[in-house]
């Protein structure tokens, strides 16, 4: 078995989280107490992946849940799933009010702080593994704990767990900045993005942006609420995992996914587009007919990508692409029904590999839960490597800039101890890392790249 840990840290990591757990449960029958609900399963159904089972017989997650204040883990640990977590699983301080500021740099002293029963926890974990392939790491880059800690986080696995997949979900915020999440975001943004670049193995970008785009445009929700979001999030985990729970022929390791979404290691940013676009919310569809043709047509439109900044210009191009297709039963999706629409793509030029790449689109064909009704057809995801990803670097960036250059609160950094002196050099080496990843992307788009 291939287990995997996922590590949810910072609010918005723990709420993407625990939606994540609840859809785990109901498609392997567990209930919120961690209890089979019946006897059998799927004969291909894993659902050590992500559970490992007790003394007792309950499943338990093997999930770490960690904040830098008690409010967000409190409330879990007082939900509808507070029977299913391990209460030695949760990290936090024990009083009110300490929080992280939206501080990148508080956030990574706490990190440092509880440094060791972070990695107490994970090693704990790690230990009821029977053969361990990585670690999932929800988390924003917003505030100061998804951004902070998760980045000491990242660095400490790659110490520990140097031959071991890291894998992110990342949340990024606002780029508008009358909606922006907090004010020093692109200080977090640019300082998290430089550890992103330096220890995940993979990263799946996620823009608020584009999240709330698809919520009020496609789903027609007034004022998207964070349940829609975290729902949505929580539904690409879904499918991006599916392969591994439920596996098929091809692509039933995480490791292999990575491999060959992610051929270069400081270009492992990754962006996903869903279809069709539903949220157990809103329970609305964005179309009809779920036939295979379309859904793979669709998964290539901009209005289903999770990143708002990806070819905004027609620019751009992809370095690998893996479709996720999920039907409700075997016969819907079938080898006819991809060559046709394989056929169609290419006819139409859909899709445009970067010069120097022989163009290839792959597929993994999962099969649904069978404890759970599947309203669809079929479902898609299309998990991309694309040179366009570099847009949301720089438009970070240039944020960046402007605030670095005008001095703008770096006092908020500069205060924190542990960087006493070292907090300018912090942003000069994490923006130079970044600039060398926008440089390489930007390259890739040329002929001669190979040369380069």
């Amino acid at each position: 078995m291939r287990e995997l840990i996922s590590l949810h840290v910072g609010q918005c990591g723990n709420q993407v989280g625990i939606e994540f757990l609840k859809m785990l449960c109901n498609q392997h029958n567990i209930d919120p107490l961690g209890n089979a609900k019946s006897a059998t399963s799927s004969s291909n159904e894993r659902k050590d992946i992500f559970f490992r089972e007790d003394d007792s017989g309950r499943f338990v997650p093997r999930s770490i849940l960690i904040d830098t204040e008690p409010r967000v883990l409190d409330r879990i640990s007082k939900g509808q799933i507070q029977g299913l977590l391990d209460p030695e699983n949760m990290v936090m301080p024990q009083k009110e009010g300490s929080g992280s500021g939206n501080n990148w740099m508080k956030g990574y002293e706490f990190g440092e702080m509880y440094d060791e029963q972070i990695v107490d926890v994970i090693v704990r974990e790690a230990r009821h593994c029977d053969s361990l392939e990585g670690f999932l790491l929800l988390h924003s880059t917003a505030g100061g704990t998804g951004s902070g800690v998760g980045s000491r986080i990242l660095e400490r696995l790659s110490d520990c767990f140097p031959t071991k997949v890291i894998q992110t979900y990342t949340v990024f915020p606002h780029n508008k900045k009358d909606a922006a999440d907090t004010t020093v975001q692109p200080y977090n943004t640019i300082l998290t993005l430089r550890k992103l670049i330096e220890h995940a193995s993979a990263v799946v970008v996620l823009d608020n942006d584009a999240l709330n785009n698809i919520a009020q445009n496609t789903l027609r929700v007034e004022n998207p609420q964070m349940e829609h979001i975290n729902q949505f999030v929580s539904t690409v985990m879904d499918l991006s995992t599916s392969t591994l729970r439920f596996p098929g022929y091809t692509h039933n390791t995480l490791e292999g996914i990575i491999a060959s979404l992610c051929p270069f290691p400081r270009n492992q940013f990754l962006m996903c587009s869903c279809a069709p676009l539903m949220t157990q919310a809103t329970q609305q569809q964005h179309l009809r007919s779920t036939q295979v043709g379309e859904i793979m047509e669709r998964l290539l439109n901009r209005e289903n990508r999770l990143v708002s900044y990806v070819n905004t210009s027609g620019s751009g191009y992809y370095l690998s692409a893996l479709d996720v297709l999920r039907g409700r039963s075997e016969e819907d999706v079938n080898g006819r029904q991809l060559m046709g629409a394989y056929r169609r793509i290419w006819d139409q030029k859909l899709i445009t590999f970067a010069p120097w790449l022989s163009s290839s689109l792959e597929v993994a064909v999962t099969t649904k839960s069978p404890h759970v009704v599947q309203q669809n057809k079929v479902t898609g995801l299309m998990i991309a490597n694309h040179t366009g990803i570099a847009a949301l670097m720089k438009n970070f960036q240039s944020q960046f800039d402007k605030m670095y250059k005008q001095g703008s609160f770096l006092h908020m950094f500069e205060g924190v101890k542990l960087f006493e002196g070292t907090a300018k050099a912090e942003f000069d080496e994490a923006r130079e890392v970044v600039q060398s990843t926008v440089d390489e992307y930007k390259q890739m788009e040329k002929p001669d790249f190979v040369s380069w």
